[in-house]
């Protein structure tokens, strides 16, 4: 009876199974060639003995060092907008990071462009996305400037000589070091963890304090903030709460109109560019018009007579009034004392920086179709701070929004930092991601009401905590046969992959999955494990339990606080049966833990076992036969009851005694006859027992 014809009236049709091309031999061999040769495991050096095409040392060098591959094949007619768009990103980049440099890291404004132009010089040779745009970074700004206030007002007077730039050269080789060793060390891998929801908590969390840390300035409140000492977020609202009526009016007269001018000006970019199409309205200076009339405006009525705090001579200032020099040495012995001291704020600044960055260049090579390998941008990262730490300067990470210099809404201010929060939260909100609202919540309450440090740490911890919970569990599955076929499926894959239903209606859906699950066949007496994954000793433990919980009820699906199903006594488990076609590769605690369970089930539960589609990667073969599982797993062999055979390399003659039946099946050479090329196979094995 043909499928169609068993069908309930009214009952949806299955999808069928597609038609399988099989490739040829030659496509076979191409296609695992492409496979083997795009690994980016293996070095590019060894690949000249893989390839028919010579190997190009000048590409590999330009791979390292990507000015090698860009500057030789630079076109002049490119240069008309490469000039454009660096007045343009000047045009904000130099008040940005003049206001970072004295707002945040409480350090002279000259050392901001000392920054930018070291970082971006820097990141021209080794960086690996042509559009990114590094330059100091708010966010960890802020933390220099907390730790370069806290060092040069240490109750101790250990630091009290070193001036504000030293520290901050200090700070600069520390952080340096943790990402030019974590590039080396192939580390970039952990870009992965952090999820978005974390680092838009933490970014949005920078984005209040940066607002906050505005107050006293843009309130002309400076002097009074000094002798009124406010560290803390709250306190700092407090502060500018209770110092309202002490306001200087002029400031915040400067500070409203200021920023109203640009926000219009940027509103009117936007419509001419999304309503009119006018592309060029992009490049219209806000920023440096804003700039440059301010202090056109300063100089003509004298501001600074009427209490305006200016920048005034850059070149004079400097927040522990200190001579201020071009060029620090940061290898100093008092550097190294130092930065013994504030280690744990480099690593916590080059943790973010790069996070940061990740986000940016993430972001820019799905647009641009760039090739980004994060262990080159943790060195080029590395080799940018290491340039800025020679000038005392501000820790520099790429930026997403100044790299978009074509976006309107790039993130110039504070406040842009948080325009995409609200969303993201909606977003999570209607899908149910209620856990992902409760880690951005969490990071960017500990980030605003503690402190930065703070916030990354509980990120990174809520980070790592949910890898750790993720790998640690098995995904073990209980496979049955599918009816007339020598096929071997868990009733979720046969579900999925085989079953489409007409009707959305949940009852239809339900009633039809259900005969489907049903159809799966449970073989009396015979476990059928599937691990699909590497055992390491994170996800072994878990392994175990499961393997108890099937051993006590016979599925996953029953509360280990209930009663076994069975006694002891009438066990209806005699044969387990691992299938270990995913299983390619396997710790030594792992290991451990298998060969405990083999031997438990052999010699306490007297449960037979067999192996099936064990892999081939030698290091799983090797563990298995030096562990005595190999061992093991052929004694219980020899112990089934009404079975002898013969073995003979790759295959063995399984014969009962008493029905005198044989059936050459197929083993897997160097494990013996308890290993099996196929579930099928072992089933067939032991069928021929007197157990079956």
């Amino acid at each position: 009876m043909s499928e169609t014809s068993r069908l309930l009236p009214g009952q949806p049709k299955r999808a069928q199974r597609p038609i399988v091309s099989v490739p040829s031999m030659r496509s076979l061999t191409t296609t695992h060639s492409n496979v083997y040769i795009d690994h980016h495991g293996l070095d590019p050096i060894d690949m000249e003995n893989q390839s028919n095409k010579p190997f190009d040392r000048w590409a590999y060098v330009a791979y390292y060092l990507p000015i090698l591959g860009w500057l030789p094949q630079y076109k002049r007619e490119l240069f008309l907008g490469d000039f454009l768009a660096g007045v343009s990103l000047a045009s904000f980049q130099i008040p940005l990071v003049m206001s970072v440099a004295t707002s945040l890291a409480k350090l002279p404004p000259l050392v901001g462009l000392y920054s930018v132009v070291a970082a971006a010089l820097t990141y021209a040779v080794f960086g690996g996305v042509p559009v990114l745009i590094v330059g100091p970074s708010p966010s960890t700004a802020v933390l220099y400037g907390s730790v370069v206030e806290g060092l040069r007002h240490d109750p101790t007077g250990q630091f009290s000589g070193l001036s504000s730039l030293e520290i901050s050269a200090a700070l600069s080789l520390g952080m340096s070091a943790v990402l030019l060793a974590s590039g080396l060390l192939r580390y970039g891998f952990l870009d992965n963890v952090l999820s978005r929801a974390l680092l838009k908590g933490f970014i949005g969390g920078m984005g209040v304090i940066m607002i906050t840390n505005q107050f006293d300035i843009q309130m002309g409140l400076s002097d009074l903030a000094k002798t009124s000492p406010h560290h803390s977020i709250l306190e700092k609202w407090r502060f500018a709460i209770v110092n309202w009526e002490n306001a200087h009016t002029k400031t915040m007269v400067v500070s409203i109109v200021t920023l109203m001018l640009v926000l219009v000006i940027r509103h009117q970019k936007r419509i001419l560019v999304e309503k009119y199409h006018k592309k060029a309205a992009v490049y219209i200076p806000e920023l440096l018009a804003m700039v440059v009339i301010a202090t056109a405006l300063s100089y003509v009525f004298d501001w600074e007579s009427d209490g305006i705090e200016i920048v005034g001579n850059l070149a004079n200032q400097s927040p522990d009034n200190s001579k201020t020099t071009v060029v620090v040495n940061p290898f100093k012995r008092s550097t190294f004392k130092l930065l013994k001291s504030a280690f744990s704020t480099s690593f916590v600044c080059a943790l973010l920086g790069f996070f940061d960055s990740t986000t940016a260049t993430k972001a820019l090579g799905a647009k641009y179709n760039y090739n980004i390998s994060s262990n080159r941008e943790l060195i080029a990262l590395g080799a940018c701070n290491l340039a800025v730490s020679i000038f005392g300067g501000i820790p520099s990470f790429g930026a997403l929004g100044r790299s978009k210099v074509n976006i309107l809404a790039g993130a110039t201010t504070p406040l842009a930092m948080l325009e995409e929060v609200p969303a993201d939260v909606s977003f999570f909100w209607s899908i149910g991601g209620y856990d992902e609202i409760g880690v951005l919540v969490t990071v960017f309450c500990a980030t605003v009401f503690w402190n930065v440090e703070a916030g990354v740490v509980i990120g990174v911890v809520i980070a790592v905590v949910r890898v750790i919970r993720n790998g640690t569990k098995s995904h073990i599955h209980i496979l049955g046969r599918v009816p007339n076929t020598p096929v071997f499926r868990n009733a979720d894959e046969l579900i999925e992959e085989t079953f489409y239903s007409e009707d959305d209606s949940s009852e239809v859906n339900s009633t039809i999955l259900q005969d489907i699950a049903a159809e799966i066949q449970q073989i009396e007496g015979v476990l059928i494990i599937r691990v699909p994954e590497p055992l390491n000793f994170a996800n072994v433990g878990d392994l175990r339990n499961k393997l108890n919980r099937l051993e006590k009820f016979g599925t996953l699906s029953v509360h280990p606080s209930q009663p076994p199903t069975k006694p002891k006594d009438e066990r209806s488990i005699k044969l387990v049966v691992f299938d270990c076609k995913g299983m390619n590769s396997i710790d030594a605690s792992a290991t451990q833990e298998l060969y405990e369970t083999v031997r438990r089930y052999k010699d306490v539960s007297k449960i037979y076992v067999a192996f099936a589609r064990t892999p081939t990667q030698q290091q799983v073969r090797d563990r298995i036969i030096k562990s005595g599982i190999r061992d093991i797993v052929n004694e219980s062999m020899c112990e089934f009851e009404g079975l002898n055979f013969e073995e003979g390399g790759s295959s063995a003659i399984f014969m009962s005694k008493s029905t005198s039946k044989s059936k050459n099946i197929s083993v897997s050479a160097g494990l013996g006859k308890g290993f099996f090329l196929s579930i099928g196979e072992a089933i067939r094995a032991y069928e021929l027992g007197d157990d079956f």
